[in-house]
């Protein structure tokens, strides 16, 4: 079988790993797989693709045609589309069997994708997630389709983890470590609100050290702020560390920390997990449900800095608690994401593939119009704050440029 997998782009991100994990695995089963980026990037997980542009930020209209041309020149026999709405987008268009990835379920102020799903879910063969509860869900929210489901669970290096382990006995008096790992950006990750965070928990006199991992655009100033904060918290940065090296360091932490906007299964919490860290995630995570049904840890709203900050406090007042999710989440974390289970699912999913036929329905590309990421009021008001925020950029643009000729 020729199967053609498409991904908005291949960063370093959990899409792009498991875009190149879907090919790899269909080339040592004999398939003919081939990758098809969207857009090229400078910092890529892989060269073995094929790549539609170097431009970003193309308007739909002009990437969805090139993105069908493209698909119809090269003949596949299935379309699997792992990320990118311009990539699912362009499944309407396709008379061939077409299967749809969801590694997130995220709604917000750009995107919804219950929205996006009830426009585009006739278009699909085949529905696919990370986790059994994702693909559950979008069969709950659309129970008169009749799309195969299957699961497509992230590729993990069994050689680093080792068997479950009771973790150390907690110490009296000694300072609970709380890690986070993910790029430092305001946006999805909601890195802005760690310095608030660290404070508000400070100021609980619960004893804490944070170690965080990672790197981005908000590296710098939350170095400054955190340095500002009084009394001064015990927080270390470790930038991004080989996976190995993580591994090593992973042990020693006593919760996993995220208060982002959305994720998909973050791959890193998995990881800390297995390492035996007890884990403190919004409820927002996809999959995250399946990763803790069984103990490990919680989800939590994570609605402001200050509710994540309660939480995190609430947690914190309770180490036996810790203790005791510590002691599962390794056990649990095994047996949903090494060995046995993944690859059942793996073999299901591609069993799946293979019955995977063309619904009938498929559209003309003339005259095509976007679906609409949002429902209309809150498309109103997602609009309203964009233009706020970049008059209020503007504002402060022109505010500096005129101190600086001062």
């Amino acid at each position: 079988m020729k199967v053609l997998i498409l991904s908005h782009f291949l960063g370093r991100g959990g899409s792009s790993s498991l875009a190149v994990q879907v090919c790899g695995i269909l080339r040592e089963n004999g398939h003919d797989a081939q990758i098809l980026a969207t857009l090229r990037t400078e910092d890529r997980i892989t060269e073995d693709a094929l790549f539609l542009t170097d431009e970003p930020c193309r308007p739909a209209k002009i990437v969805v045609p090139a993105l069908l041309a493209k698909i119809e020149e090269l003949s596949p026999d299935l379309v699997y589309s792992i990320s990118g709405t311009n990539e699912m987008e362009v499944l309407r268009f396709l008379s061939i069997p077409r299967v749809r990835h969801f590694s997130s379920l995220e709604s917000h102020d750009i995107l919804d994708i219950r929205h996006l799903f009830h426009q585009a879910k006739q278009y699909f063969d085949g529905v696919t997630a990370n986790t059994p509860d994702v693909t559950e869900t979008l069969q709950s929210w659309s129970p008169d389709s009749s799309f195969l489901t299957g699961t497509f669970p992230y590729a993990l290096n069994e050689s680093l983890w080792k068997e479950p382990s009771n973790p150390p006995a907690l110490a009296p008096k000694h300072p609970l470590q709380i890690c986070f790992i993910g790029r430092f950006e305001p946006y999805q990750k909601r890195a802005d609100w760690l310095t608030e965070i660290i404070k508000l928990t400070n100021e609980s006199q619960i004893p804490v050290e944070w170690h965080l991992y990672g790197d981005g655009p908000l590296k710098e100033s939350l170095l400054l702020e955190i340095q500002q904060l009084h009394p001064k918290p015990s927080v270390h940065f470790h930038g991004w560390l080989a996976q190995t090296e993580l591994v090593k360091r992973l042990p020693a932490h006593d919760i996993f920390f995220l208060c982002s906007r959305w994720e998909g299964l973050p791959i890193a919490m998995v990881e800390a997990m297995l390492c035996g860290q007890a884990c403190l995630v919004p409820d927002t995570c996809a999959g995250a449900g399946y990763a803790l049904d069984s103990g490990g840890g919680w989800l939590y709203q994570a609605d402001s800095p200050k509710a994540c900050a309660m939480k995190l406090v609430e947690v914190l007042s309770s180490p036996q608690t810790i203790y005791q999710a510590r002691q599962v989440a390794s056990r649990v974390a095994h047996e949903k994401f090494l060995g046995a289970v993944p690859e059942r699912q793996t073999q299901d999913c591609f069993e799946m593939f293979s019955k995977v036929r063309f619904n009938g329905r498929v559209e003309s590309i003339t005259g095509f119009r976007s679906h609409t990421l949002l429902p209309p009021l809150r498309l109103f008001r997602s609009r309203l704050l964009h233009a706020r925020h970049a008059i209020r950029n503007r504002i402060t643009n022109q505010f500096t440029r005129l101190c600086s000729l001062f």
